[in-house]
């Protein structure tokens, strides 16, 4: 593997992840994540502003290996 496809790669998956922190937590932590990651502020500018202008790879909904469902709240006792 190339350094450079490491690099994507890794940035995807940062990239994800600050998704992720977007949709659960806002947008000020996402971009304080991404931003404490490195991700360049075109980039984050890019991924949090404007949805359509995601990659495909980031779209709503795509589950991976980064990403993990909120527990289900337990029953009611």
């Amino acid at each position: 593997m190339h350094e450079q496809d490491r690099t994507n790669t890794d940035m995807a998956l940062i990239v994800e992840q600050g998704l992720s922190q977007d949709r659960e937590h806002g947008s000020v932590v996402a971009w304080k994540f991404l931003a404490a990651h490195h991700v360049p502020d075109e980039v984050i500018l890019r991924v949090l502003a404007d949805p359509a202008m995601r990659r495909g790879s980031d779209a709503p909904g795509q589950i991976s290996p980064l990403h993990h469902p909120p527990a289900a709240d337990p029953p009611p006792s």
